[in-house]
């Protein structure tokens, strides 16, 4: 996981910029912030690892994913800066824990009862 650290070889704006400069990216048409979309593979992953786990529930694993991204809301590994705030980048690592548990489509919002249910305002 710590390879989505700023600048690190999952970090997908690092190498090659092809993030960089853009304010938003398309999906399926659809306008995102693009910074935003570098939180999808963060998440897949994460929750990947979570579900993994002895004894791990969909649920728990999709909790864990969305506090692990608050956590290290600034990517950083070491002293971390945690963002709790519903903000944009939260709701998308949310919606990625969502989409790996089949539980929504990628290109599905957070619905108010997710956010609700998960801890975001």
């Amino acid at each position: 996981m710590s390879s989505y650290r700023p600048g690190g070889s999952g970090d997908w704006k690092a190498d090659g910029k092809p993030g960089d400069g853009y304010l938003l990216s398309t999906v399926d048409d659809t306008p995102y912030w693009t910074d935003a979309i570098g939180q999808i593979p963060f998440a897949a992953n994460k929750y990947r690892n979570e579900i993994g786990k002895k004894k791990a529930t969909v649920g728990g694993s999709i909790t864990n994913t969305l506090k692990a991204g608050q956590k290290y809301g600034d990517g950083n590994p070491i002293n971390p800066k945690a963002d709790y705030s519903s903000q944009y980048d939260n709701f998308m690592i949310l919606r990625g824990a969502l989409w790996q548990a089949g539980k929504q489509s990628l290109t599905t919002p957070v619905s108010a009862s997710n956010a609700k249910k998960y801890g975001l305002k």
